[in-house]
């Protein structure tokens, strides 16, 4: 396998075709605390490194807080940090008088024992957003920490209309990178993307899988793609590279096995023609009746004021209601409600405070009702099967 390699917009730099996302990495609970399998996440980097992948993303809020460290540790401990890039974000919202741009990038710089980010991104705005940035000096902030070399290089994350990135980047000349969603059922930001990248912008894809829910579509699609095995993660990850802006598409990984797999993808993938890109714009207009609910587990949205697990909630009911995988919704549905700290759905207070963190602005309250009346339907039909085989075999 041989990772390919991108020009990242005017930074100089020249950056995997892969990124490496720790936003997914493995998690376990005991009692009320999150820890992280952090020898799994060890052997996860290092894999990474050795394959060829050079960029790390990461947030204070990944992983219940507990990415950043993880990664900054692996990268110190094993001596890998200035073999590859560091990317850390800050979110606007979290500033403020006392919590100032600089003084958050220093205690985050401190707590990874960094002593500068390769590349630091505003994280999750739109336009409203970078207006209160403008306002409040945050932009002058950044470049200020970047003339004393705390950040290399200044970049956001996008999460608005797709017209506001335009705003954006015509308003502000610091930024030198941009990080947006762009999959085969999300081509929102095609268009700005080309913008940016005319602009001098390196451009990062995030959700190249749509949140998984294109790893294996072909269960439930009848499409004439016997070559391509329909829309696989191959071809999922050959669309998102055949678009000449992106220069690397981000993939959050789970296991070792997930880092092989998709660095193989990667290596060998090939741009699509325009008749196979035709093909995959006529299979979207089929998938698009199983999008009523677009979640891509980012977990923006936690932590939920009552405390429900709504990605998880989500992450059910899209493996029943897309994939038909029923038995798998029910047995992680059921494996949920019997956790010691189960919060059900009907608890939701409709603050709404996780629809405006939400990156695809779902109408979450109203959202998990129907998805909870769909899972507990499926949990009766389930006990109802049970006692029917059970009469049966008595």
């Amino acid at each position: 396998m041989k990772m390919i390699y991108s020009k990242f917009g005017n930074t100089g730099k020249q950056i995997s075709k892969l990124g490496f996302g720790a936003a997914r990495l493995p998690e376990y609970k005991i009692g009320n605390s999150w820890h992280l399998d952090r020898e799994t996440v060890n052997n996860m980097v290092m894999t990474s490194i050795d394959l060829g992948i050079n960029y790390f993303d990461s947030g204070d809020l990944y992983c219940h807080g507990l990415s950043e460290l993880a990664i900054a540790e692996s990268l110190s401990h094993n001596g890998r940090r200035n073999s590859v890039y560091l990317a850390n974000k800050v979110m606007p919202a979290s500033l403020n008088s006392e919590n100032t741009f600089r003084k958050n990038l220093e205690n985050q710089l401190m707590k990874l024992n960094q002593d500068h980010f390769d590349f630091y991104y505003f994280w999750g705005i739109g336009k409203d957003d970078f207006d209160n940035m403008t306002k409040y000096g945050y932009i002058e902030d950044a470049k200020r920490a970047k003339k004393d070399g705390l950040i290399d290089h200044i970049g956001f994350s996008f999460h608005d209309s797709a017209d506001a990135m335009k705003y954006i980047i015509d308003k502000c000349n610091a930024f030198e990178m941009v990080l947006c969603q762009y999959n085969i059922l999300d081509r929102t930001n095609e268009e700005q993307m080309a913008y940016a990248k005319e602009h001098g912008l390196g451009v990062l894809v995030m959700s190249p899988l749509a949140g998984g829910r294109l790893v294996n579509p072909h269960k439930m699609l009848h499409n004439d793609w016997s070559d391509l095995d329909a829309l696989s993660i191959e071809i999922a990850m050959r669309f998102v590279l055949s678009n000449k802006s992106v220069d690397c598409t981000l993939s959050g990984f789970s296991d070792i096995n997930m880092v092989k797999e998709n660095v193989g993808y990667i290596s060998q993938c090939s741009a699509m023609s325009q008749e196979e890109l035709d093909r995959v714009s006529a299979m979207v207009s089929q998938l698009s009746k199983f999008s009523d609910l677009y979640c891509t587990g980012c977990n923006y949205c936690q932590p939920c004021a009552m405390g429900i697990d709504i990605s998880r909630y989500f992450n059910a009911y899209t493996l029943s209601n897309v994939y038909r995988l029923n038995k798998s919704a029910f047995d992680d549905f059921l494996a949920m409600q019997r956790e010691s700290d189960f919060i059900g759905a009907e608890k939701c207070i409709q603050c709404y405070k996780c629809v405006e963190r939400c990156p695809q602005k779902i109408d979450i309250p109203k959202k998990l009702v129907k998805v909870d009346r769909y899972l507990n339907k499926l949990v009766r039909f389930y006990d109802f099967m049970k006692k029917l085989d059970d009469n049966q075999e008595g």
